[in-house]
């Protein structure tokens, strides 16, 4: 065995014995009855060159899973994990079976290698737990974690995956696995699988102080100018963030009070525009969350956040380019398709995505003008919010009065600053007194300013949120624009 397990390494060697399945099937028996990592190691690099067709032959011999289970759950030590890389291969390749085409023969095999995993499942699972609780390297711990992932993220193995997590006491070894970068993907998405389930999620957030402080960690880095982690690991830190504090305000203010000092907002901002429409989804619920918990603890918290540098930006940014044809849901602009997405279910992400969004907008430019000036150089958002404001069908998942003040802040916003301008040019020509006197603000319709001659603006009687020069302005941004629809919605929300 040891011989076979030096010469295992050598692709040639390796891709001559697929070609004997005679030999494949001797070293199955041979690895079910001895049970040592020296037996496995051979297997495992033909289960890995030989992908889903030799790992459903290699698991349908009854006792191997089993035998791999038991090394692996036999001590926990460096040589015990390096055992756990045969059933992790032997899972990833299974999954493959499943998703591609096979044929009578070995849809029969992969059925019954199915059958023979699940029957070891909470074997692997306790040993896989218990590698990622007691190792301390992190080295050493990757391939436990890595089948622990794996174990977690599937239907049929999930159950047992988590009760050995519990059970092991996993969970501070996986948010300590998230600081090194050869671990911090599988650890955050086990720990995004864990979020998902309720014993899973009463468990971290029993942990909560340590675990936001590691997740909170994990999302600067991993959203840091120059951050070079892969967009699938910083995806899970994300998304496990939103699972944990979406809909629970304590959890939500707990995240807050850990990351306004620590410079993670400014990374987040940096995960809401991305091309990942996932981790765009995640980083959006996670902005309205902690939008709300602002909002909830005062002005002065709300408008921290809303000084976060590029996050008002960024969400305005995504809304805008989130349509392609106002009401509609673009085809591919900044959210591109995933591969695991089908077309309905990228267009829920979406408007999910653009609902959180234009909440956090709406909670985040209350403050006042200083927040919604930083909406003024994003291109193509006021139209979307017009058409926002209006409740489009088939938009349920946006809030129409939300959209609206928005849109009526952001359009204060741009009549101040050209009022404030039209003032400072007055200044400059010689009239600074009727500079100072011109009142910071500009009819919604024609942009006409009281710094104008014979200019008086009105307030609109119905929602008191933006003015008009003249009854003709008023009345044609009532039958032409959108204001009619807005009005209500403004004075009602």
């Amino acid at each position: 065995m040891m011989a076979l397990k030096r010469l295992m390494t050598c692709d040639e060697v390796c891709a001559a014995a697929l070609q004997v399945p005679r030999f494949l099937d001797a070293l199955c028996v041979a690895g079910a009855r001895c049970g040592a990592c020296d037996s496995l190691t051979p297997l495992h690099q033909l289960v890995w060159c030989g992908g889903p067709r030799v790992a459903a032959r290699a698991a349908c011999e009854p006792g191997l899973v089993h035998a791999a289970a038991r090394v692996a759950g036999g001590g926990v030590s460096p040589k015990a994990s390096a055992a756990l890389g045969f059933p992790t291969t032997l899972l990833r390749e299974l999954s493959r079976a499943e998703a591609g085409p096979t044929g009578p023969a070995e849809s029969g095999e992969s059925e019954v290698a199915r059958e023979n995993v699940a029957a070891a499942t909470p074997a692997i699972a306790d040993a896989a737990a218990r590698g990622v609780a007691q190792l301390k390297s992190s080295t050493a711990a990757k391939s436990a974690v890595i089948l622990l992932h794996n174990l977690l993220r599937a239907d049929g193995t999930r159950p047992a995956a988590v009760r050995a997590v519990l059970a092991a006491r996993a969970v501070p070894a996986l948010l300590r696995l998230t600081k090194q970068p050869c671990t911090l993907g599988f650890a955050a998405g086990c720990i995004l699988s864990l979020s998902r389930v309720e014993p899973g999620r009463a468990e971290l957030l029993k942990a909560r102080p340590a675990a936001f402080a590691a997740l909170a960690a994990a999302l600067r880095r991993t959203g840091g100018p120059g951050a070079c982690t892969p967009p699938g690991a910083a995806a899970c830190v994300v998304r496990a963030v939103a699972e944990l504090i979406r809909g629970d305000k304590a959890a939500a203010a707990a995240f807050l009070e850990i990351t306004l000092p620590g410079g993670v907002l400014p990374a987040l901002a940096r995960h809401v525009y991305t091309a990942d429409s996932g981790m765009c989804h995640g980083a959006a619920a996670v902005a309205a969350a902690l939008a709300e918990a602002a909002e909830a603890a005062g002005p002065r918290m709300l408008a921290d956040v809303a000084a976060t540098p590029g996050l008002l930006a960024a969400a305005a940014t995504v809304v805008a380019l989130a349509f392609s044809t106002l009401g509609r849901p673009a085809v591919v602009v900044r959210l591109q398709t995933q591969s695991y997405m089908s077309e309905s279910e990228l267009d829920e992400v979406r408007l999910s995505t653009v609902g959180d969004l234009v909440e956090c907008l709406d909670r985040l430019t209350a403050p006042g003008a200083a927040a919604a000036e930083q909406l003024l150089g994003v291109e193509g958002l006021e139209p979307v919010l017009a058409a926002l404001a209006t409740g489009p069908a088939g938009l349920k998942r946006v809030d129409p009065a939300a959209g609206a003040r928005v849109l009526w802040r952001l359009r204060g916003a741009a009549a101040q600053t050209a009022a404030a301008a039209a003032a400072a040019a007055a200044a400059e020509a010689g009239g600074e007194a009727r500079g100072k006197a011109a009142v910071t603000a500009a009819c919604a319709v024609c942009g006409r300013t009281q710094a104008e001659e014979g200019v008086r603006l009105r307030l609109c009687r119905g929602c008191r949120a933006v003015r008009y020069c003249s009854t003709a302005c008023a009345k044609k941004d009532w039958s032409e624009g959108t204001h009619k629809q807005a009005c209500k919605l403004v004075k009602g929300g």
